[in-house]
């Protein structure tokens, strides 16, 4: 609590006016109640000197206690408004043993202010009142309106404390993205170019295996042409075989090539499938073992020796085979009537 040994000029000239809207007397501090200090808060604010006395006009001070103990019983009835009251203590003319306590109470932003009897005043003139219902709800929504006000404020300047460091977060963002995109856009230039090439060289494969299946086609068209006439190439060998006796390294080695031709054309021979075919040739040469008393091992030694000789004049007798082959085709002995 502030004190001042002498009256200051504030307390002078209000020693000089009447009670009024802003300003009380009281001679004691038992006469002051929680009702005159929520009166002055529920309205525009003032004063209350302690130790005054007013009467008739004249303006007297008596003088009242200062010390601690008076000092705590005002605020005491202060905090004991609903709710408290803030107000300013003050002590002057200490000097003088009559000392004057000055009590401010400022208006208040979180009227209305009641008693804990439930009553609610407010400054009228010179004197307290009740507040009427219709004030006393203007005052709770003025009130509370404030202080909605006040809150919104505080949320909105927060919100707009979080947007701005949102928005540089953003900013942030936006340049690393940038310095990415720069790094990036020439990896992607390569691998773009990586990628037209690798579809070129694919239109590329395309294109030729295109071209192979055409010429695989073409082929097998042409194995389709020459498959019926296999029959008859191998029967004339084999009917070569028996007129000879044995079959001679070219005879063997015909054999065997025009087999490989007709394993893959079986599926164009009109009559009969390799497998057919072959089994019968297989029963031609067991007769041939029969007539010559000769086993199937000899026969495969004697077959094996002679196409390995063959091999030193691989050129002459593949001449000659052909030779042989055309001329027998043009007169081929009609077919063998077991093999039909």
């Amino acid at each position: 609590m502030k004190t001042a040994r002498g009256i200051k000029t504030g307390t002078r000239k209000l020693l000089c006016s009447r009670e009024g809207q802003h300003l009380d007397f009281k001679e004691k501090i038992e006469a002051l109640d929680i009702e005159d200090l929520a009166a002055f808060s529920n309205a525009t604010g003032g004063t209350i000197l302690l130790g005054v006395s007013q009467r008739g006009g004249n303006t007297t001070v008596v003088g009242c206690p200062w010390d601690d103990k008076a000092e705590l019983m005002v605020r005491q009835k202060a905090g004991e408004a609903d709710p408290p009251i803030s107000i300013e203590i003050s002590a002057e003319n200490t000097a003088h043993g009559k000392a004057i306590l000055r009590v401010d109470v400022p208006a208040s932003v979180s009227r209305p202010h009641g008693s804990p009897r439930g009553v609610f005043k407010i400054r009228d003139g010179n004197k307290n009142r009740n507040l009427k219902p219709q004030e006393l709800l203007a005052i709770f929504l003025e009130s509370q309106g404030q202080t909605f006000i006040s809150r919104f404020k505080a949320a909105t300047h927060a919100l707009e404390e979080r947007l701005e460091s949102v928005n540089r977060e953003i900013q942030g963002l936006l340049m690393l993205v940038d310095q990415t995109m720069d790094q990036i856009e020439p990896r992607l230039s390569e691998n773009l170019a990586h990628v037209k090439d690798v579809a070129s060289a694919t239109d590329d494969a395309i294109q030729r295996a295109d071209e192979g299946a055409s010429e695989a086609s073409d082929a097998v068209e042409m194995l389709g042409r020459i498959g019926p006439q296999l029959e008859d190439i191998l029967i004339y060998l084999h009917q070569a075989a028996c007129d000879a006796g044995h079959d001679s390294p070219e005879i063997f080695r015909a054999k065997l090539g025009v087999r490989r031709v007709a394993m893959l054309t079986a599926a164009q021979w009109p009559d009969k499938d390799d497998e057919a075919l072959l089994i019968q040739l297989d029963q031609m040469d067991k007769d041939r073992r029969v007539r010559r008393n000769l086993t199937a091992e000899q026969v495969r030694e004697e077959a094996l020796k002679g196409f390995t000789k063959g091999r030193a004049n691989e050129g002459k007798d593949e001449n000659e085979l052909g030779g042989n082959i055309r001329r027998g085709v043009r007169r081929s002995p009609p077919r063998n009537p077991s093999l039909k």
